[in-house]
C-alpha cells in the first residue's frame, strides 16, 4: 500500500528514478523514519493540488490561445473569472505545501525534477493573470455569460 501510494506521488510529479531514489533514502533513515507518515501525505496533499493547479494552468493557456488565434467560439465569462479566482487559490495553497515540506521535512517541491512552482511563475497570480484578463477585455467575439 504504501509503495503504491509512493509511485502515484512519483508519477503525479513526474519525479526522475534518481530523485526517488533520494527519497527514499531521506524517509527510511533511521532518524527519520517516524516521520515517513506525515511526509508522504505532505507529499500526497502537494501531488494532488499541483496536478489540479497544471490543469487550471492549461485550461486558462488553451483559453488565451483561443482568444489569440481567433478559433474561440465564445467566451464564458462566468466559468473564466471562477477559474482565475481557483487558481489564485490553489497556487496559494500549493506555495504553502512547498513551504511546509521545506520546513517540516527538509525536501524541495518539484514537477519533472524542476522546483515547483518555477521562479517564472513567482507572480503568477497577479501579472500573470492581468495579463490574461487583458486579453479577455479585449476580445470582440461572442461573449455568453454564464453564472457562476
Amino acid at each position: 500500500a504504501v509503495q503504491a501510494r509512493l509511485e502515484r506521488v512519483w508519477a503525479m510529479l513526474r519525479v526522475p528514478l534518481l530523485s526517488r531514489l533520494d527519497m527514499v533514502l531521506e524517509y527510511t533513515a533511521r532518524e527519520r523514519v517516524l516521520q515517513f507518515g506525515e511526509g508522504l501525505a505532505l507529499w500526497e496533499a502537494a501531488a494532488g493540488a499541483v496536478t489540479r493547479r497544471e490543469g487550471m494552468l492549461s485550461r486558462l493557456a488553451a483559453l488565451q490561445k483561443g482568444l489569440e488565434d481567433g478559433t474561440l467560439q465564445r467566451l464564458e465569462v462566468g466559468p473564466t473569472m471562477a477559474l482565475c479566482r481557483e487558481l489564485v487559490e490553489v497556487t496559494a495553497q500549493v506555495r504553502q505545501l512547498e513551504r511546509d515540506l521545506a520546513v517540516r521535512h527538509g525536501s524541495r517541491l518539484t514537477l519533472g525534477g524542476r522546483p515547483y512552482p518555477g521562479l517564472h511563475e513567482e507572480t503568477l497570480d497577479a501579472p500573470h493573470l492581468i495579463k490574461f484578463m487583458q486579453y479577455v477585455a479585449q476580445y470582440d467575439g461572442p461573449v455568453h455569460i454564464v453564472p457562476e
